[in-house]
């Protein structure tokens, strides 16, 4: 399987001016502002997210640009830099973390989600989940997966993912896939980014400055997804039928023998 890429988007509370110029001083580029909310600093970005139960001065979300695991350092050295900059995090921060797709793979998100709700009790618990921030991660719903589990992968990618969608959005709309801001994002695994954008969000994690955390958040996002491709198992390029062992044994079998020590190790703690 091909390297997948990442993104991140790290909730913190401080001046957006601010965080943008420190983050400046790590990429070496200049910071442009393009409104009061949003500045540019090279390829990442800092703007206001309202989420933050903070005056909206001290509201600010950083966004990395398209990532590989040999970034990771750099990654870190931008969270030092916060801290430096005077940046902290409370219970109302998150971090979100953006894995890419290839599209011709879209169709293991019918075993991702079953992984998902698979774990999700352990993920909660593992990852100690604020309360505050569950309306901005709901659990994959029941409703949700069954109706996944229905879909139909007979046919063209572009009809799996317009199905896909069809389900997704509670009134069926699929031109609500347009609209990044569309109130379903709000679920601890994200499928409105994938059609919007072409990234699975998980939006579990609570937000930190501590390097080697947020790293060990990418590892579980990227490990979930690398299971879920492994468990769907196409056996040539397109959409294919999830294969009938996929249930909640063999996951759990998967898991224990490759990724667990991954998604849940101590390190994330």
């Amino acid at each position: 399987m091909e390297e997948l890429r990442f993104g991140i988007e790290v909730e913190v509370i401080a001046d957006r001016p601010i965080v943008a110029q420190s983050i400046g001083e790590v990429v070496g580029a200049d910071v442009e502002k393009i409104d009061d909310e949003t500045y540019r600093v090279g390829t990442w970005k800092v703007e206001r997210d309202e989420s933050i139960q903070v005056p909206e001065n001290l509201q600010a979300e950083v966004v990395s640009p398209i990532l590989q695991m040999a970034d990771m350092e750099l990654v870190k050295r931008i969270a030092d830099t916060l801290k430096g900059c005077g940046a902290r995090v409370d219970e109302s921060c998150g971090i979100h973390v953006h894995v890419g797709i290839p599209r011709e793979d879209y169709h293991c998100v019918r075993i991702l989600a079953r992984v998902m709700k698979f774990i999700e009790p352990l993920f909660y618990t593992h990852f100690q989940v604020a309360s505050k921030r569950i309306p901005y991660a709901e659990p994959v719903s029941q409703e949700f997966l069954e109706k996944l589990e229905e879909l139909t992968s007979v046919g063209t990618q572009e009809d799996f993912v317009r199905n896909l969608a069809g389900i997704w959005y509670p009134d069926a709309n699929v031109e609500r896939a347009k609209d990044r801001w569309d109130q379903t994002r709000y679920r601890g695994l994200n499928l409105h980014s994938l059609l919007y954008r072409g990234t699975v969000e998980f939006r579990y994690y609570n937000s930190t400055l501590e390097g080697k955390l947020i790293e060990s958040y990418v590892r579980a996002s990227m490990s979930i997804i690398e299971l879920a491709r492994a468990l769907a198992k196409p056996e040539e390029k397109g959409v294919k039928e999830i294969e009938s062992k996929a249930g909640d044994q063999h996951i759990q079998k998967e898991m224990s023998e490759k990724h667990r020590e991954t998604i849940l190790s101590k390190k994330h703690r």
